[in-house]
């Protein structure tokens, strides 16, 4: 439920798969004010903009664990894109090589 074109693109691109109808849904992602008898995670406040697919991810996941969202809809939490064992490797050595350069570039600034 966004009123912003540009923030209801990104959400349609980023969520395509877990998009429901609101009847459905277990949560809101907004980005004004709205008086519904959900859950709502607000764009700005509770999501900082400018915001990447994974901060999205972040997003939800604490919302949901902040909001005790049931369990069983964990695959709504679940980025599909990071399921693979493969793509979770990558992930962490990644994350694991810009720390250790991070560590280094600052050895050598001091």
């Amino acid at each position: 439920m966004c009123d912003s074109p540009l923030l209801k693109c990104a959400m349609e691109r980023f969520l395509a798969d877990r998009i429901v109808a609101y009847s459905r849904c277990d949560l809101v992602i907004s980005d004004g004010e709205r008086q519904i008898d959900k859950p709502l995670l607000q764009i700005g406040s509770q999501l900082p903009k400018p915001f990447s697919r994974a901060h999205l991810q972040m997003a939800l996941e604490r919302f949901a664990r902040t909001e005790d969202i049931c369990a069983h809809h964990h695959d709504l939490l679940t980025d599909p894109a990071c399921e693979n064992p493969l793509d979770q490797q990558v992930e962490h050595l990644v994350k694991r090589f810009a720390a250790e350069l991070l560590t280094l570039l600052q050895k050598r600034a001091t």
